[in-house]
């Protein structure tokens, strides 16, 4: 049993995360276990992602891991500069704002979309707008034949 320093209540160790980690004097090997409970974590990860510096954070990381992951470059610029773009970008206050007022639906919240699909992403390769917006972009392009990756055009029979 242990105590989780959120919310206070005594759980079982499997409600909370662990890892291994290395003492760096000793160079002995020991379990950690976060002081505060899975479902404690889960709440303060949801609180602090629906913030305008959440977004930010959320939103380079998965600019970076897609990256890899179809085999580009990182983005060119660092979540400092993805920052201070998105914050000074005229939309994003309304972007923000919108979401909030949604009750944080996950087709509202503000992303990033390339412009050029088949570069990686820079300042000069993205735009601003809602999830939605940037799946129903994806469509549109995947159905004209523009985003040719993973899809072909149709040909309507005329």
């Amino acid at each position: 049993m242990k105590t989780c320093t959120e919310c206070n209540q005594d759980k079982s160790l499997e409600d909370f995360y662990s890892h291994l980690r290395i003492n760096k004097t000793t160079g002995v090997s020991f379990t950690y276990t976060f002081p505060y409970c899975k479902e404690c974590n889960s709440e303060k990860k949801r609180k602090i992602d629906r913030t305008r510096d959440g977004i930010v954070h959320t939103l380079y990381t998965s600019q970076v891991l897609h990256s890899k992951k179809r085999g580009y470059p990182a983005p060119t610029y660092t979540e400092a500069e993805l920052k201070k773009w998105l914050h000074t970008h005229p939309k994003f206050e309304i972007l923000f704002e919108q979401w909030e007022t949604s009750g944080f639906d996950s087709k509202q919240k503000p992303s990033c979309n390339r412009l050029d699909d088949y570069v990686g992403y820079s300042l000069t390769n993205i735009e601003l707008l809602t999830w939605r917006e940037n799946n129903l972009a994806w469509a549109r392009d995947s159905v004209a034949g523009k985003n040719r990756k993973i899809s072909r055009p149709i040909h309507s029979k005329g």
